[in-house]
């Protein structure tokens, strides 16, 4: 939240929250603008409508982040969703299950990552 935005000040908010659903829940630039705090089901799950062309994806949102990314990383969601792949496969998420975290429908576009 210190890093100044090069835009508009007032949506610095928007953008952290976009960039903190990009990094801890892995999701798409297009899915993060869509989310719906609304959507949580009965299993603490979120429900995210039509992603790429799919019917729906659930995912989880952890209830505290710490962001830790270093200053000299440029910041995209790209790069978050990355930094979200790398941290769960290194840390032993069969890849099948990334994969549908991910909404990937090859587990070849996963491994990729």
């Amino acid at each position: 939240m210190s890093v100044p935005n090069r835009q508009k000040e007032s949506k610095r908010g928007f953008h952290y929250g976009l960039f903190l659903l990009g990094s801890k829940a892995g999701l798409r630039v297009n899915e993060a603008v869509k989310f719906d705090l609304g959507s949580k089901n009965k299993q603490g799950l979120y429900r995210l409508n039509k992603p790429k062309g799919k019917d729906e994806r659930l995912v989880y949102i952890p209830k505290k982040w710490e962001l830790g990314i270093s200053e000299k990383v440029e910041l995209s969601p790209h790069t978050l969703r990355r930094a979200f792949t790398t941290y769960h496969a290194e840390n032993g998420l069969p890849l099948p299950l990334l994969q549908k975290l991910l909404g990937h429908s090859s587990i070849r576009t996963t491994a990729l990552y």
